[in-house]
């Protein structure tokens, strides 16, 4: 007399769009480091921390060698700033792409 009840089980669609690589490039071409945060989280806040802290270290270093004690060592431990500037940006726009290619094939192989 007594039946058990079953519920039907519902299906539930995880809907997500692939990232543009375009619009990364775009990004990161006009925003450097934070236009970075469109393709990876954790790339942005390495390239925008880790990859300064690297450049300090480097300045100091290459400044140290050049030359003990006289200004021609600071003075080229401060031509490193530009140069870590524009390295940021490049390494910015590398790992965009490399990222959001790496985001839309793992989300279409987790559809195969």
């Amino acid at each position: 007399m007594n039946q058990p009840v079953t519920t039907p089980q519902a299906t539930h669609f995880i809907v997500t769009q692939t990232k543009s690589v375009g619009i990364a490039i775009l990004l990161t071409l006009f925003f450097g480091p934070f236009g970075l945060f469109y393709a990876t989280i954790g790339g942005a806040l390495f390239v925008m921390f880790g990859v300064p802290f690297l450049c300090i270290v480097g300045g100091i270093a290459f400044g140290a060698a050049a030359s003990a004690g006289s200004t021609t060592g600071l003075l080229g431990a401060l031509t490193m700033i530009p140069l870590c500037g524009l390295a940021m940006w490049l390494i910015s726009l590398v790992w965009s792409v490399i990222a959001v290619n790496a985001f839309n094939n793992r989300l279409l192989a987790s559809v195969r």
